[in-house]
């Protein structure tokens, strides 16, 4: 049996037992642009660029009592726009899969919860800091936050 139907098997008998607490779902994210004077006005006789990028993330959550974690992958491409390696394979393509988030949370007694890791911040309904999802790319913060929320308030201490 190789490592691909192993690793198939595995997570067929883990979507049986962990269907409450582990979620995977990907988000596949194409858009067609059209710039003609981007950053700079358009000058006459100029051929504006036209391009489709995508961008496609693989996220897995967990969640059990008081822990809770999750990873997501990113890959953000202009299609065919390929970068050919060389013969070296100093030169290869800069377009590829980063980690978008990853990052554990534990859940403390009296309405606190630290976490720690890559993470998207949305503050004041994302007017103050956003994940900024607009873009292809996100906007993620290597950092530690503990969130105090009782009731109705929510206060959050970040150090990134």
């Amino acid at each position: 049996m190789s490592v691909v139907q192993r690793l198939i098997l595995l997570g067929l008998v883990l979507m049986t037992v962990l269907p409450a607490q582990l979620t995977v779902d990907a988000e596949i994210r194409p858009r067609f642009e059209v710039r003609d004077g981007y950053k700079l006005l358009a000058v006459d006789g100029q051929i504006p660029a036209v391009l489709i990028s995508q961008r496609s993330r693989l996220n897995l959550a967990y969640s059990k009592n008081r822990i809770a974690t999750r990873f997501s992958l990113q890959d953000v491409r202009v299609w065919g726009d390929e970068s050919n390696i060389s013969s070296t394979g100093v030169n290869g393509d800069p377009a590829s899969i980063d980690l978008y988030e990853a990052w554990a949370e534990y859940r403390i007694p009296a309405g606190f919860d630290l976490r720690i890791g890559r993470q998207v911040f949305n503050i004041d309904d994302q007017r103050l800091i956003s994940q900024r999802n607009w873009n292809q790319n996100g906007l993620s913060y290597d950092a530690l936050r503990l969130r105090y929320a009782p009731g109705d308030w929510q206060f959050d201490l970040a150090l990134s």
